[in-house]
């Protein structure tokens, strides 16, 4: 198994890309690692919105620093425009339900798995990853730390 980290953001794109119009059987076994251990928060959400539109292949987050039902919260306010405040309460109004359960429909439609358990370790993070390409074929981790 070949692993490709980056931590550029900007190259982020093309190597999704990349892996998602590769017909070489080595690619498809490529894990790829996208760190963002030095970004904020919201950069961090929006590589995730970013891979979400971007790929149907699984993908898995980890972070340290944030909690699971943030980062889904955050996932469903950044793709139905809907203030991540509002979908936390509950405070929604009919039109902006409608849109919040389309998006649900859709993103139910792809494998992610997240795991805020996680410690810093890098040898954790890939050991759990290759556990996860294994048994799920994911190919794109997301590491928020």
């Amino acid at each position: 198994m070949k692993i490709k980290e980056i931590s550029d953001v900007s190259k982020m794109l093309t190597e999704i890309s990349n892996m998602e119009n590769s017909t070489k059987k080595s690619d498809k076994e490529e894990l790829l690692i996208i760190n963002l251990k030095n970004d904020t928060k919201e950069v961090a959400f929006d590589v995730i919105s970013n891979v979400l539109q971007k790929t149907n292949k699984p993908i898995a987050i980890f972070s340290s620093k944030v909690k699971k039902k943030e980062i889904i919260n955050k996932i469903l306010s950044d793709n139905s425009n809907i203030d991540d405040s509002k979908i936390e309460s509950g405070q929604i109004n009919s039109e902006e339900w409608d849109r919040l359960t389309k998006i649900i429909e859709t993103l139910s439609q792809k494998e992610i798995y997240i795991d805020d358990t996680i410690e810093n370790l890098g040898t954790e993070i890939i050991n759990k990853s290759k556990e996860l390409k294994e048994k799920k074929d994911i190919r794109i981790v997301i590491w928020m730390n």
